[in-house]
């Protein structure tokens, strides 16, 4: 034991002297006129949505890894197996996850998350509209652990048509960016 305490007293003893030492050093600043060198980069371009995918919200009971959303062709690739049109829940409870592909660009900084009974499709009835954080110009809307349940007004047995649209539209008027239908077991 002695030693050990020993070791350890040497160690930082040893290492007391340089531990000031690994700081970056600051930044000059620009001679006048040169460009700025500590400016952060611009984002690139949102990357173009596979054509079959465009419009389309597919849903799935398998978690979605959220760096595919990176880059729509290897997501839409992963969603072919993994997608779903029948989501099992447990208790009146039922945990989906989706990724919507935006047939344009979002405008805005939130988009609506809307669901629609379309059981009966002569009677279409709006459960529930959910407000999602967006960025502007935003082409993929990847959502994980999505919950929708018995006392938010949804069903076992019906089926729901999920759209993404923009927020802000006036009352009945739609500005779809995608959608897709499910049925909750």
């Amino acid at each position: 034991m002695r030693g050990l305490t020993f070791g350890w007293v040497w160690c930082v003893a040893f290492l007391m002297p340089f531990a000031g030492q690994a700081q970056a050093p600051a930044a000059l600043p620009a001679p006048a006129g040169a460009p700025a060198v500590n400016q952060l980069p611009v984002p690139p371009p949102a990357p173009e949505v596979p054509r079959e995918w465009k419009g389309k919200v597919v849903v799935s009971d398998v978690l979605l890894a959220p760096e595919l959303g990176a880059n729509p062709q290897m997501m839409a690739a992963g969603l072919r197996r993994m997608q779903r049109s029948v989501i099992s829940g447990v208790e009146g409870f039922w945990r989906m996850h989706f990724v919507a592909f935006l047939e344009r660009p979002a405008e805005g900084e939130t988009l609506n998350v809307v669901a629609t009974d379309v059981t009966d499709p002569s009677n279409r009835k709006n459960v529930r509209v959910f407000e999602v954080p967006a960025d502007p110009a935003q082409r993929v809307l990847h959502m994980n652990n999505f919950v929708v349940a018995e006392n938010m007004g949804f069903e076992r047995g019906h089926q729901y048509e999920i759209t993404v649209e923009k927020s802000g539209t006036p009352s009945g008027k739609q500005d779809v960016y995608a959608r897709g239908v499910i049925t909750l077991k």
